[in-house]
């Protein structure tokens, strides 16, 4: 299938052309290919469907063996709508480190998985004959963030094997001599502020108009003189109700307003499409969460993001869609995005739905100088890439202490951890952040985030608030040595992982197996009202589908569900 959407729905310029579909693709192991002149020496011998990982079947090879080196090719003509005019080439996201070049130039290098990146082109694209060159590598390497992909085979456990190259849409836009190259939208609820922090990316463009929609009424519009390198410009939105606040973004009501930005002067530089949110999310010193200023229980559901055929990449951003609104009929009202960048469809309808989402940055799995620098590089750019987004509310640096081992004593360890907190804090000073989500917590955590997989959680007196400093859910200590708990908040973050005999063979496992469907159901609802019964101010449940060979989601990989819908809502709220 085509991914031929618009694919970046938050931020929608007028005029684009995708490049997914049939590129020109080969292993490069062994060097069969050199770049001469910026140029493929010689012709590539594969198809590959982008914007599909070589290892999945939708990209039309469906090869597990292991490959760090490939090379993609790309001739194109350039569609009407785009001549005349100054053009991005776009990419979502190449795993893992990649150079682009252009009929002959060499364009830059991108390193870093699920972060979306764009390359000016307006003096080295034509209108016929285009050709370009995508070079990729991607290690088999433990100081690379690579989420649950396994740097030592296939699959293990609950890793799964590399998708590598190009997993994300490629795609050409337009703009006319300068373009809007990032914008952030930070909004208050207790002032009804919102600031718009505007940059330019050659600072040619002196003004820029902002128009402010709300339920397809303007209700602000202005036009700001730009400052030279960046430009704060914060206005004042008047309330649609003197009585209720509907203008709030929140789950049961997901209010946006729409947004216009179009730089000009004598003429139109760029024009974009895009939208905020009214939401303010924070904790008290009592260690509660709030919404809005009320207070908020967190009913979240693990998801993996992983889609059969096509592995990390969905095959129509209609499953993302699906995904959010089987989870809401279920009866949660949010996710964790576990160990992925997702996307973009996926924040967008998050936004639209009314869902909340935990960003949770893919791990790397050994200490090391390397890993301290790719990871900083991730959280920089993936706090700013999602930031405009209502529905996320929560940063999840590290899980599990992978990649951060000796997170109980080790200070250098423990440094590192907190000095991503405060990188993160540094940009967003808007949300929570969860340094270490499962156990061996420093101090710079907004969130006490807890693991346990014990299948029924009957001993749920130890969760007491009083016994957290000495806490060993998992036979991990949750706090580290020489750290304090401060009163934040305390959410189970990981539980559950049942599974029956009915799904499970030699291959396929669950973390806990019932004899049968009966037995499963059963043992959810004693686990799930035992869950209610401790200190948490919210919870994430393992899992919203199967993935690969973990059989422990509530629906199969398909998205078939194994229950009915609502006697999983019914359990999930504790519904009597």
């Amino acid at each position: 299938m085509l991914r031929n959407e618009y694919p970046r729905p938050s931020f929608k310029r007028d005029n684009y052309q995708t490049l997914n579909g049939k590129w020109k693709f080969d292993f490069n192991d062994d060097n069969r290919y050199t770049i001469v002149n910026n140029n493929i020496d010689k012709e590539l011998s594969k198809e590959i469907v982008v914007p599909f990982a070589y290892q999945c079947k939708a990209s039309g090879i469906g090869d597990l063996s292991r490959h760090e080196n490939l090379i993609y090719q790309k001739n194109f003509d350039l569609e009407k709508n785009l001549y005349n005019k100054s053009i991005l080439l776009c990419f979502n996201s190449v795993d893992y480190e990649c150079d682009v070049y252009l009929n002959g130039t060499y364009l830059g290098k991108h390193i870093g998985y699920g972060l979306p990146f764009e390359f000016d082109v307006t003096n080295v694209v034509k209108e016929k004959d285009n050709s370009l060159i995508v070079k990729v590598i991607d290690k088999y390497d433990p100081t690379q963030p690579r989420g649950k992909q396994y740097y030592d085979g296939n699959e293990s456990r609950c890793w799964y094997n590399s998708d590598s190259g190009i997993i994300g849409s490629v795609w050409l836009e337009s703009f006319n001599k300068d373009y809007l190259n990032e914008v952030l939208i930070t909004t208050d609820i207790d002032t009804n502020m919102v600031n718009f922090l505007i940059k330019t990316k050659y600072q040619i463009a002196k003004n820029v108009k902002i128009n402010i929609s709300y339920k397809n009424e303007l209700v602000k519009s202005c036009l700001v003189s730009l400052d030279k390198y960046e430009t704060n410009i914060t206005l004042k939105i008047i309330e649609d109700d003197y009585i209720d606040e509907e203008h709030y973004w929140s789950v049961e009501n997901p209010s946006l307003y729409d947004v216009e930005i179009t730089l000009c002067d004598e003429m139109i530089f760029d024009h974009v499409i895009t939208y905020f949110g009214f939401r303010k999310i924070h904790k008290d010193e009592k260690g509660n969460i709030y919404l809005n200023n009320r207070l908020l229980y967190q009913r979240l559901v693990l998801d993996q993001g992983y889609f059969i055929d096509g592995d990390l990449t969905c095959l129509d951003i209609n499953d993302l869609k699906n995904d959010i609104i089987l989870a809401k009929k279920m009866g949660f009202n949010g996710a964790r995005k576990h160990q992925k960048i997702e996307d973009p469809y996926y924040y967008y309808y998050a936004d639209k739905l009314g869902f909340l989402v935990w960003s949770e940055l893919p791990s790397a799995y050994r200490f090391s100088n390397e890993e301290i620098y790719s990871t900083a590089n991730l959280v920089q750019k993936n706090t700013i890439n999602l930031y405009n987004h209502p529905s996320i509310i929560t940063w999840v640096i590290f899980n599990e202490s992978w990649g951060i081992r000796k997170a109980l004593t080790d200070n250098k360890t423990k440094d590192f951890v907190r000095s991503m907190y405060y990188l993160v804090k540094s940009i967003d000073q808007t949300r929570l952040v969860n340094s270490n989500d499962g156990w061996e917590q420093v101090e710079q955590t907004d969130i006490i985030a807890l693991h346990d997989y014990d299948p029924y959680i009957n001993n749920y007196e130890k969760y007491n608030i009083e016994n957290i400093d000495i806490l060993q859910p998992m036979f991990r200590k949750a706090i580290s040595y020489n750290e304090k708990y401060s009163n934040q908040p305390i959410i189970l973050t990981e539980y559950g992982g049942l599974s029956c005999k009915d799904d499970v063979n030699d291959k396929f496992y669950g973390y806990h197996v019932n004899n049968n469907k009966e037995a499963l159901i059963e043992n959810f609802k004693i686990l799930q009202a035992n869950v209610y019964k401790c200190p948490f101010v919210g919870f994430c449940y393992t899992q919203l589908t199967d993935v690969k060979q973990e059989t422990n989601g509530l629906l199969y990989q398909n998205r078939k569900a194994k229950f009915e819908l609502e006697e999983i809502r019914k359990i999930i709220e504790n519904e009597k």
